[in-house]
């Protein structure tokens, strides 16, 4: 298994941003690869990725249980992607005095250790550019 912790600062306030990742079709919105949530039940979805390999695009979809812990503002994504391929992320949410949001992302990663980390390395570029679409669907904090 491995483990990659993410950071993410975001000068909003926690309020703001929280609902981007806890509501799954806010979420959708803003991640560059995702472009379809069809839901399962209550906290169970099925997610549909595009990805661009080079130069020929893939589709696939795979399931996600989504839990939100509203009190510790705390969002926990687990699915097995493929037979053998499982990733959980935890999302953890702070706020400063400044109202300023830091985002520290827990991914548990466990797959075949050969793609361990062109996997990690791919969500972290991934994760970077949702971060960046939120900040440019967030207004301006001046």
């Amino acid at each position: 298994m491995a483990v990659k912790i993410l950071k993410h600062q975001i000068e909003q306030p926690v309020e703001n941003v929280f609902p981007f990742f806890s509501e799954i079709e806010q979420f959708v919105s803003i991640h560059p690869v995702i472009y379809k949530c069809e839901p399962l039940s209550a906290n169970e979805y099925q997610l549909f990725e595009q990805l661009s390999l080079m130069g020929f695009k893939t589709r696939f979809s795979y399931n996600v249980i989504f839990e939100k812990i509203v009190p510790n503002q705390q969002v926990i994504m687990c699915s097995n992607i493929r037979k053998g391929v499982h990733l959980r992320l935890t999302f953890d949410f702070e706020c400063n005095k400044e109202k300023t949001t830091q985002i520290v992302e827990t991914v548990d990663f466990k797959g075949p250790a050969i793609i361990d980390p062109l996997f990690l390395k791919f969500l972290a570029k991934t994760h970077l550019k949702m971060v960046e679409n939120l900040r440019s669907t967030l207004p301006s904090n001046t």
